[in-house]
């Protein structure tokens, strides 16, 4: 955590000096991340504001990326929204680290929408994930976390599996599978085609829903490029069996060049996403997920 942590005297200062045209008189705390504080402004812009050292170089590349995505994503309107970028905020002397000024999404996160069927975003994110999943030029970041060969995430999985034996104490597997699994996983099959653009991140907490309708997906820090597979392990945090076979059909009618193989990479993505979220985070959202996508990899 930085010294200085976001609050909402320190988000009004940044917003009245550096975007004198935009109304701070209704700015609010809207949600505090796992890296970014959000403030809501109005009812059209949100700023996001870095908690920690490690989100400063995803500021830069959400910055630096999202006008080139809202080329390739963000206008169809058929597709989930994707925020716009407003304002690059720059380090002051009262909070020295990137910030942005992007527009609000409406909609309710996943983790809070209580959603009791999945089914009615299997569809619209089908779509949205094979729209992104272009081949990407050097334009776009490499993430030494996300988008690479299994074999480049076997020691951050066995970190984080090393990591939380307490709190699998009650849970209907052990560390044994866990670790079992993994090591089945990642002889497979490489990615052999070009790399492609990657959101990076995608989980409930990402993603925005109205009514029962999949809306926008936010936060895009870790955009990368790589192995579509990254992305396709959100399959197993969102969907049980049933509704992933699903969405594995409506991802090959979208056209998308996921393979077997490309799945059972996912597979093993979405376990070691699964222990990264149960390991590195004390909010309830992010260790409930892990417990679940854990459970859903290893069935």
């Amino acid at each position: 955590m930085f010294p200085e942590q976001p609050n909402l005297k320190t988000a009004r200062k940044l917003l009245v000096e550096n975007c004198p045209d935009i109304d701070s008189s209704d700015l609010r705390l809207a949600a505090t991340g796992w890296d970014n504080a959000m403030f809501r402004v109005g009812d059209a812009y949100v700023l996001r504001l870095p908690r920690r050292v490690e989100a400063i170089e995803t500021v830069h590349n959400e910055q630096r990326i999202l006008p080139t995505l809202n080329q390739l994503v963000g206008n169809d309107p058929s597709l989930p929204q994707i925020p716009r970028l407003i304002h690059r905020g720059e380090p002051t002397d009262y909070f020295r680290h990137p910030w942005s000024l992007l527009t609000w999404l409406p909609g309710t996160c996943l983790f809070d929408a209580q959603l009791t069927d999945t089914s009615t975003i299997i569809e619209p994110l089908a779509r949205f994930i094979t729209a992104l999943h272009q081949p990407a030029d050097n334009a776009a970041p490499i993430n030494p976390y996300r988008g690479g060969g299994l074999t480049t995430r076997t020691e951050a999985t066995m970190r984080c599996l090393n990591t939380v034996g307490d709190k699998l104490k009650d849970a209907p597997y052990s560390t044994h599978q866990i670790g079992d699994t993994w090591e089945r996983l990642v002889g497979t099959k490489p990615w052999d085609k070009p790399s492609v653009w990657l959101h990076g991140d995608i989980h409930p907490g990402n993603m925005l829903v109205e009514g029962n309708e999949l809306s926008a997906v936010i936060d895009w820090g870790d955009v990368c490029l790589g192995d579509p597979a990254t992305d396709l392990a959100v399959s197993w945090m969102l969907f049980n069996e049933s509704d992933r076979a699903l969405f594995r059909t409506a991802i090959r009618q979208a056209g998308h060049p996921a393979d077997d193989a490309t799945w059972l990479r996912a597979q093993a993505w979405a376990l070691s996403l699964g222990l990264a979220h149960l390991a590195g985070s004390d909010q309830d959202h992010h260790t409930n997920l892990g417990r679940l996508v854990i459970g859903r990899a290893l069935s």
